[in-house]
């Protein structure tokens, strides 16, 4: 599916969920569910936190379900309702300078990854970002926003972004390239620790 009937779709289920109510949510939900998660488990780095993040959002969402379907992007505005809650939570629960650099769940369902082997690699390198970085990546690639959205949705600034973008592609490329070089036995003993 493309971004913009991806859009499409998710006025049409905002529309949907604020003129029927609660009834209207499993729509949305098969919609956004699996990419909210990603979102929210590059935040949390968990994903155990991940699916509170999502069910707590989603809860927020049946709760004012006006707000998403009058926003001017849905799809930013269900993108800065899982990163606040996925904030509060963290904020709740540990300091977000602590984070710890464990899973990151990228959907390797999504068309984004040519195979299993690549797919683990990619997520072996996401988890060695620091969280701001990962967030960027994740926005930029898996959700095709602009520099410019992100920059709105994080509140930093345009320049902020657009560096932490830059050290972490670098800091991607040069962990893939020193993945690819090590021998393949040595990589499996790795994943089996």
């Amino acid at each position: 599916m493309s971004p913009l009937e991806f859009e499409e779709l998710l006025r049409v289920r905002a529309d949907e969920l604020a003129q029927r109510g609660i009834c209207a949510l499993e729509p949305m939900y098969d919609l956004v569910a699996s990419r909210l998660l990603r979102y929210a488990a590059t935040l949390t780095r968990t994903r155990e936190e991940a699916e509170d993040v999502l069910q707590s959002s989603l809860l927020r969402l049946a709760r004012g379900p006006q707000k998403l379907s009058t926003a001017n992007r849905p799809w930013s505005y269900l993108l800065k309702l899982t990163r606040n809650e996925a904030y509060d939570l963290l904020y709740r629960k540990k300091p977000l300078e602590l984070l710890p650099a464990t899973s990151v769940i990228l959907d390797s369902s999504e068309p984004a990854f040519d195979s299993w082997e690549k797919s683990e690699l990619v997520q072996q390198a996401m988890q060695e970002l620091p969280a701001a970085q990962a967030e960027v990546v994740i926005l930029k690639i898996w959700e095709g926003m602009t520099f410019r959205e992100i920059s709105e949705l994080t509140e930093e600034s345009l320049s902020t972004v657009t560096s932490r973008y830059r050290y972490a592609m670098e800091k991607l490329s040069s962990l893939l390239s020193m993945y690819a070089q090590e021998p393949k036995v040595s990589s499996v003993v790795k994943n089996r620790d």
